[in-house]
C-alpha cells in the first residue's frame, strides 16, 4: 500500500519523526491526494519544505505540517496542527492555487508560499518532489 511505503521512506529519511506519526502522514497524504486530485509527491514535497514533517511547526501566522496561514485561511489552530486536518486543508489550499494557475505548479507554489519572488522555495519543493516521485510507484 502506498501509505505504508511513504511511512517507510519517512522513517528512513526523517528518523526524528515519530514512527507512529509516519503512518498517519502517509495515510492522510494519500487520502488528500485522492480527494483533491493533487499528486501525493507534490503534497509530500510541500510538507517537507514547510515543516520537515513536524506537525507542531509554527512560524509567525503559519501552523502545522503545511504551514497554513491562519490569518488568511479559515482553518482552526487545532485543525492546522492535526495531521489529517493540516494535510487536508493544506492540500485544498494547494489545489486552489493549482486551479487558479491552470495546473502550473511553479505559479501554484509561488501562490502557496505567498511570495512570488522566492524562487529558492519553488526550487526546493520541485527537488523534493522529484525525490518523492522517484521513490514512489506511479500513482493515478
Amino acid at each position: 500500500m502506498l501509505h505504508s511505503l511513504i511511512a517507510s521512506l519517512l522513517i528512513l529519511w526523517f528518523p526524528m519523526v515519530p514512527v507512529e506519526v509516519t503512518d498517519l502522514i502517509g495515510k492522510a497524504s494519500v487520502e488528500a491526494s485522492q480527494d483533491q486530485n493533487v499528486p501525493v509527491d507534490l503534497i509530500l514535497a510541500v510538507i517537507q519544505a514547510e515543516s520537515t514533517f513536524n506537525p507542531y511547526a509554527k512560524t509567525t501566522n503559519c501552523h502545522g505540517l503545511m504551514q497554513i496561514n491562519l490569518k488568511f485561511w479559515p482553518v482552526s489552530l487545532s485543525e492546522a496542527h492535526s495531521i489529517y486536518g493540516g494535510i487536508w486543508h493544506g492540500t485544498r489550499i494547494l489545489k486552489y492555487y493549482l486551479d487558479r494557475n491552470k495546473g502550473n505548479v511553479i505559479k501554484a507554489l509561488e501562490g502557496y508560499r505567498g511570495d512570488p519572488t522566492d524562487k529558492t522555495y519553488v526550487g526546493k519543493v520541485l527537488a523534493y518532489q522529484k525525490k518523492w516521485k522517484t521513490n514512489l510507484p506511479l500513482t493515478p
